[in-house]
């Protein structure tokens, strides 16, 4: 966890609306902690959200095996750092029981299936998500995700509250490069 020790998660702030957050910095520098993994990946449902009109929407992106070590990585350091920090975040010790029923990972596993990780998109604003073409040229959303592969650039956000019963750790994707998808074998030779 050596890569993480720099870490830190600001003090908890609460929202307008009364959504509770903790910024994840470098603690090094205080800035937010970016990530851009190298293996090309699958968007099997696309850019979703659950009303029509969201600015912020869901992404779920198909793990290659490096990415979903990384964030199980990520997923043990965090416990440990709410565990060790419960009172600052949460008003009360949490034992590491606690931490481990409440936190919700951004790893989404369904048996036979690569983990999904689970990331927002802002659609509008001035951080929107921003779509580049194999040469690095501004380009369109994709009507269709099907056969798209994408490098992505991740923003590793916050923890997010409800409740002690109910945390987890937002990623935000804020750049997609879109891959040609790869020309189909004849499987007849």
């Amino acid at each position: 966890m050596a890569q993480f020790a720099s870490w830190e998660l600001a003090d908890v702030l609460v929202s307008s609306r009364g959504a509770k957050q903790a910024l994840l910095s470098d603690g090094s520098s205080k800035a937010p902690v970016r990530y851009k993994p190298e293996d090309a990946l699958t968007v099997p449902f696309g850019i979703t959200a659950w009303e029509e009109g969201t600015v912020r929407k869901n992404l779920e992106l198909r793990c290659s095996p490096s990415l979903e070590a990384f964030f199980e990585q990520i997923d043990e350091w965090l416990r440990g750092y709410v565990v060790e920090h419960s009172e600052r975040l949460f008003k009360k010790k949490l034992t590491a029981e606690q931490v481990s029923e409440g936190y919700k990972s951004p790893l989404h596993r369904k048996s036979g299936y690569p983990a999904l990780l689970r990331t927002k998109v802002n659609a509008s604003g001035r951080n929107a998500v921003r779509f580049w073409d194999e040469q690095g040229n501004r380009a369109e959303e994709p009507t269709s995700w099907k056969d798209v592969e994408v490098k992505v650039s991740l923003t590793l956000k916050s923890l997010w509250i409800q409740s002690p019963a109910s945390f987890g750790f937002t990623v935000e994707c804020s750049d997609l490069q879109l891959l040609a998808p790869a020309a189909p074998a004849c499987p007849f030779i």
